[in-house]
Formats: structure tokens, C-alpha cells, sequence
């Protein structure tokens, strides 16, 4: 996808499961929520769950995205048609 096919989906907001910096020993994985812009890129809103590193946390992340999410770092070259269908339907 281009930056000018995302733009069609500005406002939409997406579930994504982001790394952030901090542990001692190996990854954090974190909850957060994305809203595609104008520009065909994808703006950062804010953190829904800071920590998903267990089964328990894994399960409370299903249940709040109902298991429509992105992981890894959202951009219109990894994002797809299909993906948006499932986030706004």
C-alpha cells in the first residue's frame, strides 16, 4: 500500500502491539492505539495496556481488540486493504 491509498483510510483508528525500550532482558510489548492521518501515515494516540508479557495480559489484550491488531511498527508499506476492513468492520 502507498501513502496516498492509507490516506483514504484517515481517521481510522487500529489496535497496534509496539516494542518499547526498557527491559533487562529481552522485548516489552505494549498495547497502543494508532489513527491514520491525511498525509497516508499513521500517528500515534496513545497506550492501552503497558505491559503484554503474559498469558493473563495476552488474554485481556484479545478481549479489548477482539484480535484485530498490527504488531510491529505501522507504516503504509506494511499495512493492508484486508487489515482495515477487519479494524473498521
Amino acid at each position: 500500500m502507498t501513502k496516498k491509498e492509507l490516506s483514504a483510510y484517515a481517521g481510522i483508528r487500529f489496535y497496534n502491539l509496539s516494542t518499547r525500550p526498557g527491559a533487562k532482558r529481552g522485548t516489552i510489548y505494549c498495547l497502543t492505539i494508532y489513527e491514520v492521518t491525511k498525509n497516508g501515515t499513521c500517528k500515534y494516540e496513545g497506550e492501552v495496556l503497558s505491559c503484554v508479557a503474559n498469558k493473563h495480559q495476552f488474554a485481556e489484550m484479545q478481549k479489548i481488540t477482539k484480535g484485530i491488531y498490527h504488531s510491529g511498527r505501522p507504516s503504509a508499506a506494511v499495512l493492508t486493504e484486508e487489515f482495515f476492513k477487519k479494524a473498521a468492520g
